[in-house]
């Protein structure tokens, strides 16, 4: 298998996790390893194509199939990073010729490359940063600097905003007081947290350009490249959970059984299940969710333990192993 990676800025862990898996079935094709071949294929070009619609530079007969993403324009093109997938979508596309291409020719980054700390720290960016740190106030704070202030002062409650900023990890000038807090104070307190927290991160900047042309500079197809294989097969299994009158009634061994053969066969496996920080384990890395929800997050499962002992989890199930 490939290894670990980071799909930061942006929502696209079902493409990971199907990048992943087509991966693993590759190398286990080619009776070779990751490190040996240096396999690395582009999650970018899959989320990019999965939902953007098949051009005439593509096709004149097929123009216009395809998933179109309502709501993206001219100002907001990499609005598909954000747009939930599933094990269907990448699927779909490998298995039309679209992909898997290689991740040197469409690297997980805008088509600048600067980073997110580069965005809110180079003066090249300051109109734009500017812009982007109303919205993070607008959507930390439920409004603009003038609604939330005009909100606190009539509660009462601008010092404990303060208080409560403060904590969070906001240095306010000296002597910020409910009277004389203004907006460029906030501002510049919301900039530096926001640098020192992308200072611990490496990850490029979601404010950069993502999207991919339709064709190259010679005028070749973009969505039809290949890194020179393509997928044959893929096998959808069922559910590993039973449901009876829309509760959790258990495990289904069947398909646990189908699952770790898939593995010993050296293929991928492409899985979702429901995240949540309540129920996650961070010291051991374990979740265990018994309840009957939907999915918010996709991975790949690469092995098994029979032995992994039930203590491990915060919710413990009906016995060891994961």
């Amino acid at each position: 298998m490939t290894s670990v990676k980071d799909q930061s800025p942006w929502g696209t862990c079902w493409a990971f996790a199907g990048t992943a898996a087509a991966e693993t079935a590759i190398l286990k094709c080619l009776g070779t390893t990751a490190e040996e071949s240096g396999l690395d294929l582009s999650e970018r070009h899959l989320v990019w194509f999965s939902s953007h619609p098949v051009t005439a530079e593509d096709s004149l007969s097929q123009q216009g199939e395809g998933i179109h993403v309502l709501g993206e324009t001219a100002d907001n093109v990499n609005i598909t990073f954000d747009v939930a997938g599933t094990s269907d979508m990448f699927s779909y596309l490998y298995s039309c010729g679209i992909g898997p291409v290689l991740e040197k020719d469409f690297p997980y980054r805008g088509v600048i490359g600067f980073s997110s700390l580069d965005f809110f720290t180079d003066e090249a960016y300051a109109e734009k940063s500017e812009a982007a740190l109303g919205s993070i106030f607008e959507s930390l704070y439920g409004g603009d600097f003038d609604a939330v202030y005009a909100k606190l002062k009539k509660e009462g409650k601008v010092q404990s905003f303060i208080d409560t900023e403060t904590k969070r990890g906001l240095e306010f000038p000296e002597g910020t007081t409910p009277d004389n807090l203004s907006e460029e104070s906030c501002m510049k307190a919301l900039r530096a947290y926001v640098v020192k927290v992308y200072a611990r991160s490496d990850e490029y900047s979601k404010y950069d350009d993502w999207s991919i042309p339709a064709t190259d500079e010679r005028g070749e197809s973009n969505r039809f490249l290949t890194a020179g294989c393509s997928l044959l097969n893929g096998n959808v299994l069922p559910d590993t959970v039973v449901v009876a009158d829309k509760k959790y009634a258990g495990i289904d061994e069947y398909t646990i059984r189908m699952i770790k053969k898939e593995i010993y066969e050296g293929k991928g496996i492409s899985v979702g299940y429901k995240h949540s920080s309540s129920i996650y384990n961070a010291e051991t890395g374990a979740i265990y969710n018994p309840e009957f929800a939907g999915m918010n997050h996709y991975v790949q499962i690469v092995g098994w333990d029979d032995g992994y002992s039930k203590d491990n989890f915060l919710v413990a199930p009906e016995k060891d192993g994961a």
